[in-house]
């Protein structure tokens, strides 16, 4: 469970890479089966920190809390 949303909300976690073209492959693989279990399309989120290399995590879902997300 990863919380990204503006406002508190959370997402799923489905993987993080170093290559934003590893993270697109997650998004490809994943889609149809986020998306029949009624968790949307998975999308790439870069994290950027000072003095360190980005990291693109791929993520899915919009929760309005841990529990809600932990329940999907």
């Amino acid at each position: 469970i990863d919380e990204r949303l503006a406002g508190g909300g959370y997402t799923i976690q489905l993987g993080a890479f170093k290559s934003d073209a590893n993270a697109r492959k997650l998004v490809n693989e994943a889609s149809a089966k986020s998306t029949a279990a009624g968790l949307g399309t998975p999308r790439v989120v870069a994290k950027t920190r000072p003095g360190a290399p980005t990291l693109y995590s791929v993520v899915v879902g919009s929760f309005a809390s841990r529990e809600e997300a932990q329940r999907a």
